[in-house]
């Protein structure tokens, strides 16, 4: 963008503050203070300087000085620009070239001419440079504001998805993965997912200020944060320092930012107008548009990501933990008749041959892992991307039909036949509704002991009802039952009320009058 010279140079003679000015004009705090300074240096005063000059001359009287000045040596700006992307500093670079100018026998420019005259050539050709980074020294990890959404191929609803990334600032380099969620699982699996994809792990990390990260925010001298404990245990296993961004200060991280922008614009898009309906495939999506992006060559600057960080970056990482870093969360639960497990809000299958014993279930975020109390993996499923979503491998269910650990179809029929013959039909008809009806087993099951402690007859209403609007589902049949039962209720008060000595007023006589008085 132009920066319009002259505007700056009529707000500074009305005697607005440099402030205002690069609010006004757009542009950076310190070009207004460069613009009034080298126009005080020349002409004297900001009010010298003559009504005729255009934003051009002053511009050209700033940056672009086409005169060589005799006697001083000058910067060779290729030079020092490439440098400076591999992480020299300037300051280092100027006390080069000023001895080297001593030893030719020539004068250094001072350091502002010196900076004046490299930022200058690098405007002019259009080059930018990331100024002071090191390569393998620090990652920036962030969240993607926007969600992707797909649409669950079992139940046909959109699933919205959360994207991880992780950035380089020497290589901007990144690594980029979908998520079902935005909790700690994920947020550690994207990290370990990040370092296995770098083939390393960088010095620092700067990730955003969220909850996953951490804890609490101070602001005592400088802004301090307070570390969650479990993502400050698992960056020790990487031997990483975490330095989280300020909050709401995105120049903390503008590399993560910027790629941000990327992912939304040349990743998600296109995949929008995809049909993808799980979550891994949409990651396998995401990472074949990944690889095309990251080799894309720069515009501004030679290579692409993928080359600066293959040559430049990657050895300078640090090596990866021999061991993994676990990530998962366990906890027990108990096979049902349906020789499945609930956790969460959703249902997986075991081998039958567990029913009714202990299990230990390990959550691996998008996998669930399932263990005997040998340790022994019995079962391995995708996790549910649904409530009560129901998990099944059917070569988990028994092969003898006929009897298995005494739960069959005919037993739940033979339950329900001691309460009535609508309650045996709603239980055949929902055996018969899932494709494997030891699926329906927990339902039946957990329907049946409800109604063993309920009324016989509103137990059989409700059932009727049940089969005639299709609900096969505890809490729809328990809604179904609870209504005729509060009727019925109703109705009983009613009739109550009716025959009730206390329907009419009470009628007594009056103490001094003898009268009946209502």
């Amino acid at each position: 963008m132009t920066v319009d010279y002259l505007r700056i140079v009529q707000l500074s003679k009305q005697g607005v503050s440099w402030n205002r000015i690069s609010q006004a004009c757009s542009c950076k705090w310190e070009t207004v203070q460069r613009t009034i300074i080298r126009c005080v240096e020349v002409w004297g005063s900001i009010d010298s300087v003559p009504d005729g000059t255009t934003s051009a001359d002053i511009d050209a009287l700033i940056n672009r000085r086409t005169s060589i000045d005799d006697g001083y040596l000058q910067p060779d700006c290729d030079d020092i620009l490439e440098k400076c992307r591999k992480g020299e500093k300037r300051n280092t670079l100027w006390s080069k070239y000023a001895l080297k100018a001593e030893e030719e026998g020539l004068k250094a420019y001072k350091l502002s001419r010196f900076n004046e005259i490299v930022s200058g050539y690098a405007r002019m050709h259009n080059i930018i440079v990331s100024m002071h980074r090191f390569p393998g020294q620090e990652c920036q990890i962030d969240w993607v504001g926007d969600k992707a959404t797909i649409i669950d191929y079992d139940t046909k609803k959109p699933v919205q998805l959360h994207l991880f990334v992780m950035a380089l600032p020497y290589s901007g380099y990144f690594y980029t993965e979908a998520f079902p969620d935005e909790k700690m699982q994920s947020w550690l699996l994207g990290h370990k997912h990040a370092f296995e994809f770098f083939g390393g792990v960088p010095t620092i990390a700067v990730p955003d200020n969220c909850a996953t990260a951490t804890d609490e925010a101070r602001y005592k001298y400088f802004d301090t944060v307070i570390l969650n404990k479990r993502y400050e245990r698992f960056m020790d296993h990487y031997c990483v320092v975490v330095a989280p961004a300020r909050v709401r200060r995105p120049k903390d991280k503008p590399t993560v930012e910027a790629t941000v922008r990327i992912i939304e614009e040349d990743l998600m898009k296109p995949l929008a107008r995809e049909n993808i309906g799980s979550v891994a495939e949409y990651n396998r999506a995401l990472h074949s548009l990944l690889a095309v992006r990251l080799a894309k060559d720069f515009t501004k600057k030679m290579g692409s990501r993928t080359s600066i960080f293959t040559n430049e970056e990657k050895d300078k990482l640090n090596p990866l933990p021999l061991l993994d870093f676990t990530t998962a969360k366990e906890q027990e639960a108990t096979v049902g008749p349906d020789y499945c497990i609930q956790y969460g809000y959703a249902f997986y299958s075991v081998p039958c041959e567990y029913i009714n014993t202990k299990v230990i279930v390990r959550d691996e975020n998008s996998v669930i892992r399932i263990f005997n109390r040998k340790r022994e993996l019995i079962a391995v499923h995708g996790k549910a991307t649904h409530m009560w979503q129901r998990v099944t491998n059917p070569d988990h269910e028994p092969r003898n039909a006929a009897k298995f650990n005494g739960t069959t179809p005919d037993a739940l029929v033979f339950r329900a036949s001691q309460i009535g013959g609508n309650l045996v039909s709603w239980v055949k008809s929902t055996l018969e509704s899932s494709a494997i009806r030891s699926d329906m087993f927990r339902t039946v099951d957990s329907v049946l002991r409800f109604a063993a402690a309920a009324d016989k007859q509103d137990i059989e209403s409700a059932a009727l009802k049940a089969s005639k609007l299709k609900v096969f589902s505890v809490k729809g049949f328990k809604n179904l039952y609870n209504s005729i039962h509060t009727d019925k209720d109703k109705d009983t008060r009613k009739d109550d009320d009716s025959l009730s000595p206390f329907s009419f007023s009470p009628i007594y006589l009056g103490k001094d009058t003898g009268k009946e008085v209502r």
